[in-house]
């Protein structure tokens, strides 16, 4: 009896310093308060954000654009040249689930070493409720490129089953848009989170996973 009364207090000290340290985080005018009357048009501007940057991504990767041209020279250099068409997507996907699994693994880590508690491999997770400014952003942009791992890998899943069935030109701008999600989150947004600028981030963020969305509407109407 006294063990529940012990755990439930620990449990509300727990979550009283969780709600602290998000309260402690500065805002900006990009923070979003919903109430149940604002649920709806909630939902829908952040659809509307993820649809105009799948937009812009399909802009940006469409054929002699400068960031098409952009990806096509990193796809086709000197250490690729020897990939056969149809495997040039797994070029991007080595790369995102080095960064994602790998290096920005390592950013967390180091982000909870440097803090106060230090790493404490026995109970990491737990740790981690407990970090503020930089070592928290270093956790936390390798725990959204954890989120948005499989979003990626099942575009690069469908685009492998099903690339051979589209048009030359629908092929190739696949091939760009998942190259320019993986450039973007690894090489833009993670550098950004680490920064602390949200805003940009967040633009950031819904062009990469928007470009994910364009590439499975193209490989579907292909």
């Amino acid at each position: 009896m006294d063990s529940d009364k012990t755990q439930g207090q620990s449990s509300s000290q727990a979550a009283t310093s969780g709600s602290e340290i998000v309260d402690s985080i500065p805002g900006s005018y990009m923070d979003l308060k919903f109430n149940k009357w604002y649920t709806v048009p909630g939902i829908l501007a952040v659809t509307s954000a993820y649809a105009i940057g799948a937009s812009a991504g399909l802009r940006l990767t469409y054929t002699n654009t400068v960031v098409s041209h952009y990806i096509d020279y990193l796809l086709h250099a000197s250490s690729f040249k020897n990939v056969p068409q149809d495997r040039l997507i797994l070029i991007p996907g080595l790369w995102y689930t080095f960064v994602t699994f790998i290096f920005s693994a390592a950013i967390a880590v180091l982000g909870q070493a440097i803090s106060q508690a230090g790493y404490r491999n026995r109970a990491p997770r737990t740790a981690k409720t407990m970090l503020t400014g930089l070592p928290y952003r270093m956790n936390a942009c390798h725990q959204n490129l954890l989120e948005t791992f499989p979003a990626f890998g099942f575009t690069v899943g469908i685009a492998v089953v099903f690339v051979d069935r589209a048009s030359p030109l629908v092929r190739d701008q696949v091939v760009r848009l998942v190259t320019l999600h993986a450039l973007l989150k690894t090489f833009v947004y993670l550098p950004l989170y680490l920064m602390d600028l949200d805003e940009a981030r967040s633009l950031v963020h819904f062009i990469a996973v928007g470009s994910l969305v364009g590439a499975q509407g193209l490989l579907i109407l292909g």
